[in-house]
């Protein structure tokens, strides 16, 4: 997959996401997202051991507060709270039909709001190794049989083209891991639901975005719902 952004879809609902390189990011530009942190998320940056990921979890969370500033004109520090499952979610009732996900992994920070439909996002590195087992338990019959036609290793990049739209959809249903990794099939190139949940919470049609902000890292989006003919997806240029 080449280096590129997520294209606009057609109008429905509308999502606004982000994405934020951190392996060098300037001392007064990690002091300004930092400053948008809640006092609990500067806690839990504390808690890393590695100056990388300290600073993948403080540009998710503060890109995340910079966007809902401007779709919403509101603070992530003053309006989030994580949900029991571990989705954050908007505490304001005027922001009820708001939703919005983060993710973060070293080197590189994603965050996504969403207007009328539910999102998720998921990045990774694409070096990451995968233990064969892991690979063997989180897929369902439909992609492990996409990757054995690849390779069939789970080091292979395509684990985690696999992987990430996977994370993506567990996070925008809002149960995550309760939903049951192998009770539903994603497909990259192009991501698309190959399978859908049985159990899904909530209506509404799956739309993916699938792409590689740097040369090694891959970020995987999904949305739930938005309307037909879909969701507006659009990349916000956050300041580097």
């Amino acid at each position: 997959m080449s280096r590129s952004e997520p294209s606009d879809a057609p109008l429905g609902g509308s999502v606004r996401v982000a994405t934020l390189i951190t392996d060098a990011l300037a001392p007064e530009r990690r002091q300004a997202l930092l400053t948008r942190l809640s006092p609990a998320d500067r806690g839990r940056s504390r808690r890393f051991r590695f100056d990388a990921d300290r600073d993948s979890f403080i540009a998710a969370h503060g890109l995340l507060d910079e966007l809902l500033q401007e779709v919403l004109g509101c603070e992530a520090a003053m309006v989030a709270a994580d949900h029991p499952g571990g989705k954050p979610r908007l505490r304001h009732p005027t922001h009820a039909g708001v939703d919005v996900n983060l993710s973060h992994t070293r080197g590189l920070a994603a965050a996504a709001v969403a207007i009328g439909c539910a999102v998720g996002v998921d990045c990774e590195r694409l070096d990451r190794r995968i233990d064969d087992g892991f690979a063997e338990a989180v897929l369902a019959p439909e992609e492990a049989a996409w990757l054995r036609c690849r390779r069939g290793s789970p080091s292979e990049p395509g684990f985690l083209h696999l992987w990430t739209l996977k994370e993506a959809v567990l996070k925008a249903d809002g149960r995550g891991l309760g939903m049951g990794l192998t009770s539903f099939a994603v497909l990259p190139n192009p991501p698309r639901m190959a399978r859908e949940p049985v159990t899904s919470t909530g209506a509404g049609r799956w739309t993916f975005r699938q792409w590689c902000p740097t040369e090694a890292h891959v970020v995987a989006l999904a949305v739930r719902g938005g309307g037909q003919p879909g969701p507006r997806i659009s990349h916000w240029r956050s300041h580097e």
